[in-house]
């Protein structure tokens, strides 16, 4: 088995489960603004795309108005880690790992608020808007290895959609599909996680 010093997590669906949150947030903003409900694939297209990207999609005029009456929705919900996240972070940093986040969030929506309590554990994190391109291009993961100076073959990045996985393959690091978060259950991975705990298995023994 294949070991890495350096490990790159998605957020939505592979740190946080936010799914039925951001769903029921997406439904009490149309409800609210008198739109037309969403369907599924538009729904579906909000879990893969940065969120402004989600909402130019749509048929809205007010556009601004709409992602800050999704956003104090969105805020209202709790955080949810997945099971096994914070004691996996916290063991991976305690071998000597560097880890780091990588995801299609903006810094002025989502923003990193809602895992504060776990940003000790990462040495940078990357949203959509700190580079030109997003997900799937590799810029995200580039950026990171560039500042970190994060040798490609040394580098695990872990996530749950096909924009991840084509990210990774893009910025020629390995991917390991969440299997705990993911959606696309036919979305192939030659390295599939059942829980989080399983990449102590993958961390390189002294780091």
């Amino acid at each position: 088995m294949k070991v890495y010093k350096n490990f790159i997590f998605d957020v939505d669906g592979t740190l946080i489960d936010t799914f039925e949150r951001s769903v029921r947030s997406l439904k009490k903003t149309v409800k609210k603004m008198k739109l037309e409900p969403l369907t599924k694939e538009q729904i579906e297209y909000h879990f893969r795309a940065p969120f402004e990207e989600f909402v130019d999609l749509l048929d809205v005029e007010d556009k601004q108005g709409f992602v800050k009456n999704w956003l104090a929705f969105y805020r209202k919900g709790k955080t949810k880690y997945y099971r096994g996240i914070p004691e996996i972070l916290k063991l991976l940093k305690k071998r000597g790992a560097h880890l780091a986040v990588v995801s299609n969030r903006y810094h002025n929506v989502e923003g990193d608020w809602e895992f504060a309590d776990i940003k000790e554990y990462f040495d940078t994190i990357v949203f959509a808007d700190d580079v030109s391109e997003p997900k799937p291009a590799p810029d995200s993961i580039l950026q990171v290895l560039q500042s970190q100076s994060w040798k490609h073959g040394e580098t695990l990045y872990i996530g749950d959609t096909q924009s991840d996985r084509d990210c990774a393959k893009a910025a020629q690091v390995d991917f390991a599909l969440a299997l705990w978060g993911v959606r696309n259950h036919k979305l192939s991975s030659e390295t599939r996680l059942a829980c989080p705990l399983e990449l102590e298995d993958h961390c390189a023994k002294n780091g």
